[in-house]
C-alpha cells in the first residue's frame, strides 16, 4: 500500500467489504518494514469492536484481507 493511514481510517475505508468480519482480525505490530521485523512482529487477535484504542492512532503497512491480516508500525 502506496497510501498513509492509520488504522482507524482503515476501518472506517470501503476496503473493509474485503475482510470477513464474522472472525477476529489478525493484527500485527512492527517496528520498521524489514522482512526480519514482519516475522518477529507481534501480533493479536480481536473482533473488531474489540480492537484497542492505541492501535487506532497506527499507520498500516499493509493488509491481506483474505487472510484477515492487518501491519500495524509501532
Amino acid at each position: 500500500m502506496n497510501e498513509k493511514f492509520t488504522l482507524w481510517d482503515l476501518l472506517n475505508s470501503s476496503k473493509m467489504e474485503f475482510f470477513d468480519l464474522k472472525k477476529k482480525l489478525k493484527i500485527y505490530t512492527i517496528s520498521s518494514a524489514s522482512r526480519a521485523d514482519r516475522l518477529m512482529a507481534d501480533s493479536e487477535e480481536y473482533f473488531i469492536d474489540e480492537i484497542p484504542y492505541c492501535l487506532l492512532k497506527k499507520e498500516v503497512f499493509t493488509t491481506y484481507s483474505m487472510s484477515n491480516v492487518i501491519l500495524v508500525f509501532k
